[in-house]
């Protein structure tokens, strides 16, 4: 299997992974400072539209 197969490997899966995982410990330092829900829930549906991305290259979580 090559790089570009292999999710464990893939430049772009690896890439979304880590945004992904970025976006989650924002969100948590959000929501413990009493952020805006408006605030929140952009950045939720900002996560949903990577995580889209994440599946558009063929990868799953």
């Amino acid at each position: 299997m090559s790089a570009a197969h292999n999710p464990a490997t893939n430049p772009a899966a690896v890439l979304y992974r880590r945004v992904l995982i970025d976006l989650d410990k924002m969100r948590a330092e959000l929501v413990a400072t009493g952020s805006a829900r408006h605030v929140v829930a952009a950045l939720a549906t900002y996560r949903a539209t990577v995580q889209a991305a994440l599946h558009t290259q063929g990868v799953r979580r």
